[in-house]
Protein backbone atom coordinates (compact mmCIF):
# COMPACT_ATOMS: atom_id res chain seq x y z
CA UNK A 1 0.00 0.00 0.00
CA UNK A 2 1.10 3.54 -0.76
CA UNK A 3 3.32 2.50 -3.66
CA UNK A 4 3.34 5.19 -6.37
CA UNK A 5 2.00 4.08 -9.74
CA UNK A 6 2.70 5.73 -13.09
CA UNK A 7 0.12 5.30 -15.85
CA UNK A 8 1.18 5.54 -19.50
CA UNK A 9 -1.03 5.98 -22.57
CA UNK A 10 0.54 5.52 -26.00
CA UNK A 11 4.00 5.41 -24.36
CA UNK A 12 3.52 8.85 -22.76
CA UNK A 13 2.94 9.33 -19.06
CA UNK A 14 -0.70 10.20 -18.46
CA UNK A 15 -0.73 10.55 -14.68
CA UNK A 16 -0.03 9.02 -11.29
CA UNK A 17 -1.94 6.90 -8.81
CA UNK A 18 -1.24 5.25 -5.46
CA UNK A 19 -1.64 1.61 -4.53
CA UNK A 20 -4.47 1.27 -1.99
CA UNK A 21 -4.75 -1.09 0.98
CA UNK A 22 -6.42 -3.75 -1.15
CA UNK A 23 -3.44 -3.56 -3.54
CA UNK A 24 -5.45 -1.94 -6.33
CA UNK A 25 -5.29 1.48 -7.91
CA UNK A 26 -7.50 3.59 -10.15
CA UNK A 27 -6.65 6.45 -12.49
CA UNK A 28 -9.35 8.41 -14.38
CA UNK A 29 -8.03 9.16 -17.87
CA UNK A 30 -9.55 12.27 -19.40
CA UNK A 31 -9.83 12.12 -23.18
CA UNK A 32 -8.51 15.37 -24.60
CA UNK A 33 -6.80 16.22 -27.86
CA UNK A 34 -6.13 12.69 -29.06
CA UNK A 35 -7.22 10.91 -32.20
CA UNK A 36 -10.12 8.51 -32.27
CA UNK A 37 -9.30 4.83 -32.60
CA UNK A 38 -7.28 2.22 -30.68
CA UNK A 39 -4.77 3.22 -27.98
CA UNK A 40 -2.37 1.40 -25.65
CA UNK A 41 -2.02 1.73 -21.87
CA UNK A 42 0.22 0.25 -19.19
CA UNK A 43 1.33 1.05 -15.65
CA UNK A 44 4.62 0.87 -13.75
CA UNK A 45 5.50 0.55 -10.08
CA UNK A 46 9.20 1.20 -9.91
CA UNK A 47 10.86 -1.45 -12.06
CA UNK A 48 7.67 -3.53 -12.33
CA UNK A 49 5.64 -3.17 -15.54
CA UNK A 50 2.06 -4.23 -16.10
CA UNK A 51 0.79 -5.93 -19.22
CA UNK A 52 -0.19 -3.65 -22.10
CA UNK A 53 -3.93 -3.06 -22.33
CA UNK A 54 -5.81 -1.69 -25.32
CA UNK A 55 -8.81 0.59 -25.44
CA UNK A 56 -10.64 2.50 -28.16
CA UNK A 57 -11.73 6.13 -28.28
CA UNK A 58 -14.89 6.67 -30.29
CA UNK A 59 -15.78 9.76 -32.28
CA UNK A 60 -18.55 11.95 -30.89
CA UNK A 61 -20.62 14.72 -32.42
CA UNK A 62 -20.23 18.29 -31.21
CA UNK A 63 -22.51 21.29 -30.93
CA UNK A 64 -21.30 24.89 -30.89
CA UNK A 65 -23.51 27.90 -30.17
CA UNK A 66 -23.11 31.61 -30.82
CA UNK A 67 -24.79 34.62 -29.23
CA UNK A 68 -24.02 38.31 -29.82
CA UNK A 69 -24.19 41.15 -27.34
CA UNK A 70 -23.25 44.79 -27.82
CA UNK A 71 -20.12 46.08 -26.11
CA UNK A 72 -20.17 49.58 -27.56
CA UNK A 73 -21.07 51.24 -30.86
CA UNK A 74 -18.14 49.64 -32.69
CA UNK A 75 -17.85 46.15 -31.20
CA UNK A 76 -19.82 43.07 -30.20
CA UNK A 77 -18.97 40.24 -27.83
CA UNK A 78 -19.38 36.73 -29.22
CA UNK A 79 -20.18 34.06 -26.64
CA UNK A 80 -21.16 30.43 -26.84
CA UNK A 81 -20.59 26.88 -25.69
CA UNK A 82 -18.92 23.85 -27.26
CA UNK A 83 -20.25 20.48 -26.14
CA UNK A 84 -19.89 16.84 -27.15
CA UNK A 85 -23.00 14.81 -26.44
CA UNK A 86 -23.92 17.37 -23.79
CA UNK A 87 -20.51 17.45 -22.08
CA UNK A 88 -18.33 20.60 -22.25
CA UNK A 89 -15.25 20.51 -24.49
CA UNK A 90 -12.59 22.45 -22.60
CA UNK A 91 -9.49 24.22 -23.90
CA UNK A 92 -10.61 23.76 -27.51
CA UNK A 93 -9.89 26.21 -30.35
CA UNK A 94 -12.87 28.08 -31.77
CA UNK A 95 -12.87 30.16 -34.95
CA UNK A 96 -15.20 33.12 -35.44
CA UNK A 97 -15.85 33.77 -39.13
CA UNK A 98 -16.86 37.35 -39.95
CA UNK A 99 -18.58 38.04 -43.29
CA UNK A 100 -17.39 34.64 -44.62
CA UNK A 101 -13.85 36.01 -44.76
CA UNK A 102 -12.08 37.22 -41.62
CA UNK A 103 -11.18 34.55 -39.05
CA UNK A 104 -10.73 35.33 -35.35
CA UNK A 105 -9.37 32.69 -32.97
CA UNK A 106 -10.50 32.12 -29.41
CA UNK A 107 -10.68 29.16 -27.00
CA UNK A 108 -13.13 27.51 -24.64
CA UNK A 109 -12.55 27.67 -20.89
CA UNK A 110 -12.93 24.98 -18.26
CA UNK A 111 -16.71 25.03 -18.73
CA UNK A 112 -16.61 24.72 -22.51
CA UNK A 113 -17.56 28.40 -22.87
CA UNK A 114 -15.84 31.00 -25.04
CA UNK A 115 -16.12 34.80 -25.21
CA UNK A 116 -14.43 37.16 -27.65
CA UNK A 117 -14.81 40.88 -28.38
CA UNK A 118 -14.93 41.63 -32.11
CA UNK A 119 -14.47 45.16 -33.46
CA UNK A 120 -16.47 45.78 -36.64
CA UNK A 121 -16.75 48.66 -39.10
CA UNK A 122 -20.08 50.38 -39.66
CA UNK A 123 -22.67 48.32 -41.51
CA UNK A 124 -24.30 44.90 -41.37
CA UNK A 125 -22.11 41.86 -40.67
CA UNK A 126 -22.62 38.11 -40.41
CA UNK A 127 -20.78 36.02 -37.82
CA UNK A 128 -20.50 32.27 -37.33
CA UNK A 129 -18.62 30.12 -34.80
CA UNK A 130 -16.74 27.04 -36.03
CA UNK A 131 -15.01 24.09 -34.38
CA UNK A 132 -12.75 22.26 -36.82
CA UNK A 133 -11.93 19.31 -34.52
CA UNK A 134 -8.50 18.57 -36.02
CA UNK A 135 -6.67 16.23 -33.65
CA UNK A 136 -9.75 15.59 -31.49
CA UNK A 137 -11.92 12.45 -31.43
CA UNK A 138 -14.80 14.74 -32.33
CA UNK A 139 -16.73 15.77 -35.40
CA UNK A 140 -16.55 19.38 -36.59
CA UNK A 141 -19.51 21.69 -36.08
CA UNK A 142 -20.73 25.18 -36.92
CA UNK A 143 -23.14 27.51 -35.18
CA UNK A 144 -26.10 29.26 -36.74
CA UNK A 145 -25.19 32.49 -38.50
CA UNK A 146 -25.89 35.65 -36.52
CA UNK A 147 -26.14 39.24 -37.79
CA UNK A 148 -24.69 42.36 -36.17
CA UNK A 149 -25.47 45.92 -37.29
CA UNK A 150 -22.95 48.61 -36.39
CA UNK A 151 -24.33 52.18 -36.77
CA UNK A 152 -22.46 54.69 -38.90
CA UNK A 153 -21.75 57.56 -36.51
CA UNK A 154 -20.23 59.61 -39.32
CA UNK A 155 -23.52 60.10 -41.19
CA UNK A 156 -24.70 62.99 -39.00
CA UNK A 157 -21.57 64.95 -39.79
CA UNK A 158 -21.86 64.56 -43.56
CA UNK A 159 -23.91 67.75 -44.25
CA UNK A 160 -21.40 69.81 -42.26
CA UNK A 161 -18.46 68.20 -44.05
CA UNK A 162 -20.16 68.74 -47.40
CA UNK A 163 -20.72 72.42 -46.57
CA UNK A 164 -17.06 72.84 -45.67
CA UNK A 165 -16.02 71.14 -48.88
CA UNK A 166 -18.31 73.40 -50.91
CA UNK A 167 -16.99 76.51 -49.19
CA UNK A 168 -13.41 75.43 -49.72
CA UNK A 169 -14.15 74.71 -53.37
CA UNK A 170 -15.69 78.16 -53.85
CA UNK A 171 -12.71 79.88 -52.25
CA UNK A 172 -10.31 77.94 -54.45
CA UNK A 173 -12.32 78.89 -57.54
CA UNK A 174 -12.27 82.60 -56.63
CA UNK A 175 -8.54 82.53 -55.96
CA UNK A 176 -8.01 80.64 -59.18
CA UNK A 177 -9.98 83.25 -61.13
CA UNK A 178 -8.00 86.09 -59.55
CA UNK A 179 -4.62 84.72 -60.59
CA UNK A 180 -3.14 85.60 -63.98
CA UNK A 181 -2.94 82.85 -66.49
CA UNK A 182 0.28 80.90 -66.16
CA UNK A 183 2.10 79.06 -68.87
CA UNK A 184 1.65 75.33 -68.60
CA UNK A 185 4.67 73.47 -67.29
CA UNK A 186 5.73 70.47 -69.27
CA UNK A 187 5.25 67.28 -67.30
CA UNK A 188 8.34 65.28 -66.49
CA UNK A 189 8.62 62.03 -68.44
CA UNK A 190 7.45 59.01 -66.44
CA UNK A 191 10.13 56.99 -64.76
CA UNK A 192 10.62 53.51 -66.15
CA UNK A 193 8.94 50.78 -64.13
CA UNK A 194 11.20 48.38 -62.33
CA UNK A 195 9.88 44.86 -62.07
CA UNK A 196 11.16 42.90 -59.12
CA UNK A 197 11.42 39.15 -59.38
CA UNK A 198 10.10 37.53 -56.20
CA UNK A 199 12.59 35.47 -54.26
CA UNK A 200 12.32 31.73 -54.70
CA UNK A 201 10.69 29.85 -51.84
CA UNK A 202 13.09 27.63 -49.94
CA UNK A 203 12.59 25.38 -46.94
CA UNK A 204 16.18 24.27 -46.57
CA UNK A 205 17.24 24.13 -42.93
CA UNK A 206 13.74 24.73 -41.53
CA UNK A 207 12.18 22.40 -38.94
CA UNK A 208 9.76 19.99 -40.59
CA UNK A 209 6.54 21.55 -39.25
CA UNK A 210 7.70 25.10 -40.08
CA UNK A 211 8.66 23.96 -43.57
CA UNK A 212 5.16 22.51 -44.03
CA UNK A 213 3.66 25.88 -43.04
CA UNK A 214 5.80 27.67 -45.64
CA UNK A 215 4.67 25.21 -48.32
CA UNK A 216 1.01 25.59 -47.31
CA UNK A 217 1.19 29.37 -47.61
CA UNK A 218 3.01 29.06 -50.93
CA UNK A 219 0.38 26.78 -52.48
CA UNK A 220 -2.47 28.87 -51.08
CA UNK A 221 -0.95 32.01 -52.62
CA UNK A 222 -0.30 30.26 -55.95
CA UNK A 223 -3.97 29.24 -56.08
CA UNK A 224 -4.97 32.86 -55.43
CA UNK A 225 -6.79 32.06 -52.17
CA UNK A 226 -7.07 34.71 -49.42
CA UNK A 227 -4.76 34.41 -46.42
CA UNK A 228 -7.83 34.04 -44.20
CA UNK A 229 -8.64 30.63 -45.69
CA UNK A 230 -7.90 27.68 -43.41
CA UNK A 231 -6.57 24.33 -44.69
CA UNK A 232 -10.12 22.96 -44.60
CA UNK A 233 -11.39 25.95 -46.62
CA UNK A 234 -8.62 25.43 -49.17
CA UNK A 235 -9.38 21.72 -49.51
CA UNK A 236 -13.02 22.54 -50.24
CA UNK A 237 -12.21 25.31 -52.73
CA UNK A 238 -9.36 23.46 -54.50
CA UNK A 239 -10.30 19.74 -54.40
CA UNK A 240 -7.41 18.84 -56.73
CA UNK A 241 -5.09 19.66 -53.82
CA UNK A 242 -7.32 18.32 -51.04
CA UNK A 243 -4.78 15.69 -49.99
CA UNK A 244 -2.11 18.36 -49.47
CA UNK A 245 -4.39 20.60 -47.41
CA UNK A 246 -5.85 17.76 -45.32
CA UNK A 247 -2.34 16.54 -44.45
CA UNK A 248 -1.30 20.06 -43.46
CA UNK A 249 -4.43 20.44 -41.32
CA UNK A 250 -3.27 17.48 -39.21
CA UNK A 251 0.23 18.96 -39.03
CA UNK A 252 -1.05 22.40 -38.04
CA UNK A 253 -3.86 21.55 -35.65
CA UNK A 254 -3.13 18.00 -34.45
CA UNK A 255 0.57 18.63 -33.85
CA UNK A 256 1.74 15.87 -36.20
CA UNK A 257 5.24 16.03 -37.70
CA UNK A 258 5.63 15.20 -41.41
CA UNK A 259 8.26 12.74 -42.58
CA UNK A 260 11.02 13.80 -44.94
CA UNK A 261 9.29 11.88 -47.73
CA UNK A 262 5.95 13.60 -47.06
CA UNK A 263 7.65 16.99 -47.01
CA UNK A 264 9.32 16.32 -50.37
CA UNK A 265 5.95 15.41 -51.87
CA UNK A 266 4.38 18.56 -50.39
CA UNK A 267 7.27 20.63 -51.75
CA UNK A 268 6.81 19.22 -55.25
CA UNK A 269 3.10 20.03 -55.15
CA UNK A 270 3.49 23.52 -53.65
CA UNK A 271 6.39 24.66 -55.83
CA UNK A 272 5.10 22.97 -58.96
CA UNK A 273 1.43 23.68 -58.35
CA UNK A 274 0.64 24.22 -62.00
CA UNK A 275 1.71 20.68 -62.78
CA UNK A 276 -0.66 19.20 -60.21
CA UNK A 277 -3.69 21.38 -60.82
Amino acid sequence: PGTPIEVYVDSRIAGNATLSDDRTYAYPYRVGRVLAGPHLAYATAGAVYSEVATFAILTENTTITLALAGVNRTAVVCTGNLTADGRPVTGAPVLLRVDDATLISTQTDGNGTYAQDVVLPAGEHTLRAEFHAAGYPLNASESHEETAVIPDEGLAALPFVAALAAAAGTGWYLRRRARPEESPVAAAPPEPEITETPAAVTIAGLPLREAATVLFRTLRAWLGLPETKTPRDCARIAPDHAGFFERYERIRYAGETPTEEELRAMEEEALGGDEHA
